[in-house]
């Protein structure tokens, strides 16, 4: 056995110090081996958001939402209000298949619940249903062709209904142009395909599917309008086999005498509770048709027209005496009076929606003591009088209910230094941060908690990963901070530091893009125009410069970038509030981070949008090793109504005087806008996020490999929304790599997307544009660390430093050992060229095995120089 001495004195003196160890980190850089495979889309988080469809369960314990990305559980309370027991988002916690929710059905005895995918990827998802809890657990993901798998832009009209008994599930969807009828397994809610109807089939008469159906309560009749000019369409359902058939028909102008308006503009048709009466409203004349239904043979006869404005949904008292009818703002109160049967308008209530569109569903508790409602204006809750039919709002709430409900609008992603920690902050209604657990092997990603930040806008990580720097935005000067917060080394939470002014009067705009960056050694952070110095070991900020560009006509600045060994400062923004886009280069003091006016050029244009959200159209970046700089912007198109291009120039970097000279000019043509610009560590890829500004309803990344003699670029992989099983991407603004540059992030206006690059890569990381003069091990971190065998969640990272020598590499190895000097694990063992090096270990042995709690050394040689520290590992 391989053996290292060490004496009891410097055991006991390594105890006494590990406890208290702490890590000045330098900049983490990228893989030095690394080999491009499939860069390839993995998952798509969404923001919370419940807008499409809402239920009651049958036992009136539970109302379930849907939405984009999002199922919600809520349990009813006594007094009739919602509280949030749980919410699905997709591709988070281990829930998959959720996309654009546009209807939902409980099963009658209330164990399944059924959910309809609409708009990327048509499924039906089956969930379990706890009738106690009302907790839902994935049941399967019903990929039928029937769905199709085709995206619409819209989610048309999808209604899911149920047989009384529950046997079968009955699809009707006139987007697909089908009715699907399924037979039901009542005790695992698995379904099977019965039947299948498209436009035209004898069984539907020869007419079209219907665009608004509802099924009798006694389950006997289907009716359907919409699609099939005026025609009402009546089909049977077969009692034994759940079978449908054509039974009848109704012109309905020649049934009520007048017109009836546009073909396809109805609304939903609804059926009273006894099955006695069938409501047809009808929003393109302003009037709602009733009609007569004879229990016994589904016949109609028409008896009353109301003058109703913009009546679309419809629902009832459980006895049927009141009745409810969505008019977009407003629930108008009807009562029937059955002396007469003729319904009677008694007053309207006003409701909370988001203009222009309507509410999007209603349900009725089953004792008729609450109505629910849904819009992208949030969900609604109305106590109700059981014998006036009273309405009363009792509750209001919108998307903030649990799950990742705080990325709205987010900006900005970073990774902390040992991949761990995922940090995204949401804007707006959402603003803030939120903190996510990363699996390093994976990429996935967990919400661990939020941090509430008012006017949130761009947020960055110190190299070291022990502070958080956010920024926010105003309308007025005073008011735009750069907040300063620690970071719990265990959990990864923030703490709050200090808050500094992040802008002078002059240039000022409210925008949420201000760059943030860093010097090569992090001791100074340069935020839009000013400059602050660093203090690494406390993370606070003191302001040593303001720099005033009006007499180099330089306004708002859009993007910056300081070179690899910090003597130069690139600004790019706007020239004196013009469209047009001008590059300043600074000389940089490397000790008071202090700037230098030089030179200036003029290139391209940028076209803000008035809320800032294109604001990281323009962007600058200098590669790793110095020799080259990438700069963004955008190309006016060719005619008056043709659309602006995305446009990337490629520079040669002097290292002396900082200039930049104009090697190529990349024409990105459909593509209107760059968001981001990133490198690997090792310059030898370029990552570009696209956007569409506001021209399409999707973003796009382009992955190049780069040139490192030329800069000049080639495109290996494209990857864009809607594309190869990606989703979601809308309109995306910043992107990281992850410290193994396995993966990278995207944030979007909706959430977080997760990419895996298609490097292989080692677990060691080098910085060719280094020279160390010297071998250096630093001190790992965190330490103490908590380890797992099944899980790289806990690590820590060591750093270490190969020196220039008269040859080119040298021999290697890093290793680990315990207390008896027994070799545990080694690391590294290879040539290396010099270099900043870097391992992750998740305190696992030789073998795999999950070594024990204590005291461990890690060993570095090069060539003949040996050097050791210790690090604690706990359990």
């Amino acid at each position: 056995m391989k053996l290292f001495p060490f004496s009891k004195l410097r055991i006991y003196l390594s105890l006494q110090n590990c406890a208290h160890a702490l890590l000045a980190l330098v900049t983490l850089a990228l893989p030095a081996l690394a080999q491009s495979q499939e860069a390839k889309f993995l998952s798509f988080i969404h923001d919370t958001e419940i807008s499409s469809a809402i239920i009651c369960s049958p036992d009136g314990k539970n109302v379930y939402v849907g939405g984009i990305n999002t199922i919600a559980a809520f349990v009813r309370q006594v007094d009739g209000t919602l509280k949030t027991v749980q919410v699905l988002n997709n591709d988070h916690n281990g829930a998959k298949g959720i996309f654009y929710v546009v209807d939902l059905a409980v099963s009658p005895d209330g164990r399944h619940l059924y959910a309809f995918n609409s708009y990327y990827n048509h499924s039906l998802l089956l969930l379990e249903r706890d009738p106690a809890t009302g907790i839902l657990t994935f049941g399967e993901a019903v990929y039928d062709s029937v769905f199709s798998k085709t995206r619409n832009q819209y989610p048309g009209n999808y209604k899911l209904l149920f047989s009384p008994d529950g046997r079968y599930l009955f699809c009707f969807f006139s987007e697909l142009d089908l009715i699907a009828v399924f037979e039901r397994n009542l005790v695992t809610g698995r379904i099977k395909k019965i039947q299948l109807l498209r436009s035209g089939a004898p069984e539907l008469g020869g007419f079209n599917i219907p665009l608004w159906v509802a099924i009798s309560p006694d389950g006997k009749d289907f009716y359907g309008r919409g699609g099939n000019e005026t025609n009402l369409l009546i089909l049977a359902r077969n009692s034994d086999t759940g079978l449908l058939t054509y039974k009848s028909h109704y012109n309905l102008e020649e049934f009520i005498k007048e017109e009836v308006g546009l073909v396809n503009a109805g609304g939903r048709i609804a059926i009273s509770p006894r099955g006695e009466t069938v409501y047809l409203p009808n929003y393109s004349t302003d009037k709602l048709h009733l009609f007569q239904r004879s229990a016994a043979t589904g016949e109609l006869a028409f008896s009353q027209t109301l003058n109703v404005n913009n009546s679309q949904t419809l629902i009832f008292s459980p006895n049927g005496e009141h009745v409810y009818i969505l008019l977009y703002s407003y629930l108008a109160f009807f009562k029937m009076d059955s002396s007469a049967n003729q319904l009677v308008f008694v007053t309207s209530f006003k409701v909370n929606y988001e203009p222009p569109l309507p509410p999007s569903g209603l349900c009725m508790s089953p004792k008729g003591e609450a109505i629910y409602m849904n819009s992208f204006a949030g969900c609604t809750v109305m106590q109700r009088d059981t014998i006036s039919g009273e309405l009363k709002n009792i509750q209001h709430f919108q998307n903030n209910i649990g799950g990742t409900d705080r990325l709205g609008s987010a900006r900005s992603v970073a990774v902390s230094p040992n991949g761990d920690r995922l940090y995204v902050n949401g804007r707006y209604s959402d603003a803030g941060i939120n903190t996510f657990h990363r699996e390093p092997q994976t990429g996935a990603v967990q919400l661990a908690h939020f941090d509430s930040l008012p006017n949130a806008g761009a947020l960055t990580l110190s190299p070291d990963g022990r502070f958080l720097y956010a920024s926010t935005h105003a309308s007025s000067p005073e008011s735009v901070t750069l907040e300063t917060f620690a970071i719990d080394p265990g959990e990864g939470s923030l703490q709050w530091l200090d808050s500094q002014p992040a802008t002078s009067d002059w240039p000022f705009r409210s925008s949420p893009y201000w760059p943030l960056t860093f010097s090569p050694q992090a001791e100074h952070l340069y935020v839009g125009n000013k400059v602050f110095g660093r203090n690494p070991s406390s993370g606070l900020l003191t302001e040593v410069q303001t720099v005033d560009g009006r007499g180099h006509q330089l306004g708002v600045i859009y993007g910056s970038a300081v070179s690899p060994e910090g003597k130069h400062f690139y600004w790019l923004g706007e020239q004196d509030y013009s469209l047009r886009l001008r590059l300043g280069i600074f000389a940089r003091d490397s000790l008071s981070g202090q700037l230098n006016f030089l030179s200036f050029s003029d290139f391209g244009y940028v076209f803000p949008a008035e809320d800032g959200s294109n604001y990281a159209a323009a962007t600058i970046r200098i590669s790793p090793d110095g020799r080259h700089a990438y700069a963004t912007a955008l190309k006016p198109g060719d005619c008056e109504d043709c659309i602006e291009e995305a446009e990337l120039r490629i520079f040669t970097r002097n290292a002396g005087t900082g200039a930049l000279t104009l090697v190529e000019k990349m024409a990105l043509r459909r593509w209107s806008g760059i968001r981001d610009l990133e490198l690997t560590a090792n310059g030898d890829e370029v990552y570009v996020l696209f956007g569409c500004n506001d021209v399409c309803n999707y973003g796009e990344i382009a992955i190049f490999s780069r040139d490192a003699q030329t800069g000049k670029l080639t495109q290996r992989a494209s990857l864009g929304a809607w594309e190869n099983g990606a989703y979601g991407i809308t309109s995306p603004s910043d992107l990281t790599l992850s410290p193994d540059e396995n993966f990278f992030y995207v944030t979007d206006t909706h959430g977080l997307a997760t990419f895996a690059t298609g490097r292989t890569t080692t677990s060691v990381f080098a910085a060719p544009s280094f020279i160390p003069r010297a071998l250096a091990l630093e001190q790992n971190y965190p330490n103490p660390f908590t380890a797992s065998v099944s899980s790289s969640l806990t690590s820590t990272t060591i750093r270490y430093e190969i020196p220039a020598t008269n040859k080119s590499a040298m021999p290697v190895e890093l290793a680990i050992y315990n207390l008896q000097g027994q070799l545990v694990r080694t690391l590294v063992d290879a040539t290396q060229a010099p270099g900043r090096y870097s391992f992750v270990w998740n305190g696992v042995g030789a073998k795999g095995e999950a070594l024990p709690a204590g005291l461990y050394f890690y060993r570095l040689k090069a060539g003949e120089q040996v050097t050791t520290k210790r690090l604690l590992l706990i359990r």
